[in-house]
């Protein structure tokens, strides 16, 4: 799951993203998505 929500967001699978306990996901300090906004 963490691999297909990288690779809609343009994310490559060896970058590190920073997760919030609110389900805030961010990549280099900047805000992605909200990870619970996501399926199985």
């Amino acid at each position: 799951m963490i691999h297909r929500f990288k690779k809609r967001n343009g994310i490559g699978p060896a970058d590190n993203l920073e997760f919030e306990e609110n389900g805030d996901v961010y990549f280099r300090e900047i805000y992605i998505d909200n990870f619970h906004d996501y399926g199985n």
